[in-house]
Order: structure tokens, then C-alpha cells, then sequence
């Protein structure tokens, strides 16, 4: 997705670290402040940065 259109969903804007990988990507020692990384994990999704820095990839995971 788009950030504009990931932002169309949300109905809100993306903070601006969104255009960094680390915000977006999954790692073991996950800040609990980081709640966009929750969310789309409790809803099955995983997601990354696109090369580019403007758009996300989100693929859907095996929920535990």
C-alpha cells in the first residue's frame, strides 16, 4: 500500500518515522511503544518498508 493510501484507511496521517524501515520492520526486541507492530501482528499481518520509503508491504501470517 501506499502511505496515502494506508493513510486513507486509517483516517489519519503516518507519523513521519513511518518512512524509516525500523518502524515497519519485525524484530525480536519489539518497543512497546511501537503499537502499529502489534496491531497488524494481532491481525495476521507482518509488513516492511518498500525500497523507496513510501509505500508498505504487508503479507499475511499464521496467527498463534
Amino acid at each position: 500500500l501506499s502511505f496515502s493510501a494506508t493513510e486513507a484507511l486509517i483516517g489519519e496521517l503516518l507519523p513521519k518515522g513511518a518512512n524509516r524501515p525500523e518502524w515497519w520492520s519485525e524484530d525480536n526486541a519489539v518497543d512497546p511503544r511501537a503499537v502499529q507492530k502489534a496491531a497488524w501482528r494481532d491481525s495476521g499481518f507482518s509488513a516492511a518498508l518498500v525500497l523507496g520509503g513510501d509505500r508498505a508491504r504487508f503479507d499475511r501470517i499464521a496467527l498463534k
